[in-house]
């Protein structure tokens, strides 16, 4: 008899963040707070930069290590400019500024995973 896989198995998607307002965003960020981004965390956009290159182009800002910044070139059709911010207990925010503002509450990693699959990132 042949194995059945486990449902999980056959997706390798994440869950999708939620979207917010603005208000929302700031309040989330009083009321949390940031932190740093864990070395762990830094690696993975190095090699998310690597696996997509010469698509996507990633910086911290020096004044606030709890950020990250990510712009990804589609065919030089369309540029996509968004920061990730990481929040204490393991929350982050995501404010995508091209065209309109877009903000995200993220609940845990796996929701950051999602949204980079969405954009149709290699992860």
């Amino acid at each position: 008899m042949k194995r059945i896989m486990k449902f999980e198995s056959f997706s390798n998607n994440h869950r999708l963040p939620k979207r917010i307002s603005a208000d929302e965003f700031d309040k989330k960020i009083e009321i949390h707070g940031t932190e740093p981004l864990t070395q762990k965390e830094v690696e993975f956009f190095r090699k998310l930069v690597d696996k997509n290159n010469p698509n996507i182009r990633s910086y911290m800002p020096p004044d606030d290590p709890s950020k990250i910044c990510l712009d990804i070139y589609y065919l030089y059709t369309e540029t996509i400019n968004f920061s990730i911010h990481k929040l204490t207990d393991d929350w982050y925010l995501i404010c995508k500024y091209s065209g309109s503002q877009e903000f995200y509450i993220c609940d845990e990693w796996d929701e950051v995973l999602g949204y980079l699959e969405y954009l149709k990132l290699k992860i």
